[in-house]
């Protein structure tokens, strides 16, 4: 096959700009107000987004660093594309025996193995840093449910303080109808008793100075009762706003969490940590039983040089995964299907730094607005967002 066939473009990295971002995502986060002439309020919501602001660069950085891997493995993949047809046979022949010998190695290791050839080559690629990655996801999981526990507990108190605020407007409403009928019926009262003095000539002076009274206790009533709601209005506002707010920042680390969950069990091929860990046993033990059979080491590691050197030539980043793959490079539909699932991976990345570019958005947009219509308090905001190394970008 001539090199001029093969396919000759390159992967790019074409990870998302803060500038470039689409609006797609399912998280729909509630809006809350902030009271801007009180300090404190002012403060703690400044205080509230630049903490978002910086868990959205973290988890964008993190985000990043992964997608950069991953697009440096499908790069290594067209890399192998373009190579000369020589040295491609030479390729081929070598991961071929690397194949023949693993699957020899793997007979007298079959009554202790208890996980696939790919399983076992996957947790040999994160053998070093195992440990570690089952700690990270079992930790995940836990902080998912805790995060999934504070949600439960925020929509509740959400829904009863919306509940104890319709109550209220229906008590303000319910004085106004009040407030009505009772100038009503002290008209039709004055009314009457006109009428009665002018007919009958009777003194009517103790019956007008009764209702007069009555109207008074009930204006007095109105106008207490009417006091009381605007005051527990504020009230249940001020712990509404709280209650959304704190909502708000637990759905976005449960989005951010979920999928970085997501994605390390794509990455492992598990259900859980539990699986993980398992996993990471058995493959322990097959390792063990793996170095009682080194007999075929010798040609396998001729074999394995030999690999290494033409994907070296061929300036591959990360060679040494490919003696864990070497079906790969004689098998074109394996390959095709790692292509997919690192282009899923990729994606999957995509998506995560879309969603924290957006949230960070959102913080920098509420913080300016504030600004731009409260500018008396833009030197005081600029000042807390010094103190806290947050940068706006207007």
């Amino acid at each position: 096959m001539s090199i001029l066939k093969r396919k000759k473009t390159v992967e790019k990295t074409d990870l998302p700009k803060e500038n470039e971002i689409e609006e797609k995502t399912s998280l729909d986060l509630e809006t809350s107000t902030v009271n801007v002439k009180s300090k404190k309020d002012r403060a703690s919501f400044i205080k509230e987004s630049c903490e978002q602001i910086a868990e959205a660069d973290r988890q964008i950085e993190e985000a990043r660093m992964e997608y950069q891997a991953v697009t440096s493995y499908l790069t290594d993949i067209q890399k192998m594309d373009l190579m000369p047809e020589d040295n491609r046979k030479t390729l081929e022949d070598a991961a071929r025996n690397i194949i023949l010998l693993t699957r020899e190695r793997s007979k007298y290791q079959s009554s202790e193995m208890k996980l696939s050839d790919l399983q076992f080559r996957n947790v040999a690629r994160y053998e070093k840093d195992m440990i570690k990655e089952i700690k990270h996801m079992r930790d995940n999981e836990q902080y998912q449910l805790k995060i999934e526990n504070d949600m439960r507990h925020l929509e509740k108190e959400k829904s009863s303080w919306k509940r104890k605020k319709n109550e209220i407007i229906y008590n303000q409403q319910y004085l106004k109808r009040l407030a009505v009928v009772a100038a009503v019926l002290l008209l039709i009262l004055f009314g009457m008793f006109s009428i009665i003095a002018g007919l009958f000539e009777l003194d009517m002076k103790i019956p007008f100075i009764m209702s007069i009274v009555l109207g008074v206790l009930i204006t007095i009533y109105i106008i207490y009762e009417a006091r009381k709601n605007q005051y527990e209005v504020l009230v249940v506002g001020q712990k509404l706003n709280r209650a959304i707010s704190l909502l708000n920042k637990v759905k976005i680390k449960c989005v951010n969490n979920t999928n970085a969950l997501d994605y390390m069990y794509q990455k492992f091929m598990v259900q859980n940590s539990m699986e993980l860990q398992q996993l990471w046993e058995q493959y322990l033990l097959a390792k063990k039983a793996e170095e009682k059979y080194r007999s075929n080491t010798d040609s396998l590691n001729y074999y394995n040089t030999i690999l290494m050197s033409e994907l070296k030539q061929a300036n591959l980043q990360d060679c040494e995964i490919w003696i864990y793959q070497a079906a790969a490079i004689i098998d074109s539909k394996e390959m095709v299907e790692i292509r997919h699932k690192l282009n899923v991976k990729r994606q999957k990345l995509r998506d995560r730094i879309d969603f924290n570019f957006k949230v960070k958005k959102e913080q920098v947009d509420a913080i300016i607005e504030i600004m731009n219509k409260n500018p008396e308090y833009k030197e005081e905001i600029s000042q807390l967002l010094k103190t806290y190394e947050v940068v706006l970008k207007e």
